[in-house]
């Protein structure tokens, strides 16, 4: 498992500024500083949350021979993945921007 440590600035309930690594007070502070200048607020109005993420790591690899399952006896699982829309397109960029790019994709 792969643990990574978040720390959030808020300012107002909003995500302003995350950093994923550990910060000294200090340093804390002088985000909080640029913060405050940049949306011209108090320091007091800026909360910070820190959060463990907890990822998985995952049992797909991806090689130059296709997507391979590791923990198996490296089977291949996939050769080829198409897009069946072009690249660029209105449609892609709508895709895109609604997270249904992966209803384009063909894996073979």
């Amino acid at each position: 498992m792969n643990n990574r440590k978040t720390i959030l600035f808020k300012l107002h309930g909003d995500i302003v500024v995350t950093e994923n690594k550990d910060l000294y007070l200090n340093q804390i502070d002088e985000i909080k500083c640029i913060i405050s200048n940049e949306f011209e607020c108090k320091l007091d109005e800026i909360d910070v949350e820190f959060s463990d993420n907890k990822q998985e790591l995952s049992e797909i690899d991806v090689t130059d021979k296709g997507m391979i399952y590791y923990k198996d006896t490296q089977t291949i699982i996939l050769n080829k993945v198409v897009l069946t829309i072009e690249e660029g397109s209105d449609e892609y960029l709508d895709a895109l921007n609604n997270n249904t790019l992966t209803d384009y994709l063909f894996f073979l």
